[in-house]
């Protein structure tokens, strides 16, 4: 008997396990942003009547826009980015459930004077970055995850033209922001989802 009520209480334990992990797993794929064109697609979904609050700020944290939506269900809905100057900017949405927040850009993707080439390798959750230019300037490059929190910050001195790789094991499902500036600012931006 006691063997069979310890087995009721591991099975019981671990169904709610399961259950906290599809609850977190379904907070972070309540929303979506997709920035293509100069718009940035919010795509939310849900299977109930929401109140939902949308802002969005820049890396200083200054409020450039907030809004709120009364939804039934699931939508999508279309921001203008063309009146932004360039730069890095923070998605959030809060709901019942909690807030969620992404990263996006409005940078060029690339500047005529120097080459920069960024891609995912054949290997799992690799990136590699080439960069060829014709001066010696210093460079910046970080790596940030979808709520803007740094992964990985690197100052590139006396380098005329290099080749990195960054291994990113730990972001199996997420989107990673790369940024690369030099002393006039940024020259280049893209995400990778992983």
């Amino acid at each position: 008997m006691k063997r069979m009520t310890n087995i009721v209480a591991i099975a019981v334990l671990g169904c709610a396990l399961l259950a906290g992990s599809v609850q977190a797993q379904q907070k972070q794929s309540n929303m979506r942003l997709v920035a293509k064109n100069q718009t940035a697609n919010l795509i939310y979904q849900t299977d109930r009547p929401e109140v939902i609050r949308v802002q969005i700020s820049d890396a200083q944290g200054m409020i450039l826009l907030t809004s709120r939506i009364e939804t039934d269900g699931s939508f999508m809905r279309p921001y203008s980015l063309a009146e932004l100057p360039p730069g890095i900017y923070y998605f959030s949405v809060k709901d019942s459930k909690g807030t969620y927040k992404q990263v996006f850009s409005t940078l060029e993707p690339k500047r005529e004077d120097a080459s920069i080439q960024l891609r995912k390798t054949g290997t799992a959750n690799q990136l590699e970055l080439v960069v060829k230019r014709h001066d010696h300037a210093p460079l910046h490059i970080s790596l940030l995850n979808e709520e803007g929190d740094s992964l990985h910050e690197e100052d590139i001195k006396d380098q005329m033209s290099f080749r990195k790789l960054f291994s990113l094991q730990k972001i199996e499902g997420q989107e990673v922001l790369v940024r690369i500036s030099g002393k006039e600012g940024y020259l280049y931006a893209e995400r990778f989802q992983f």
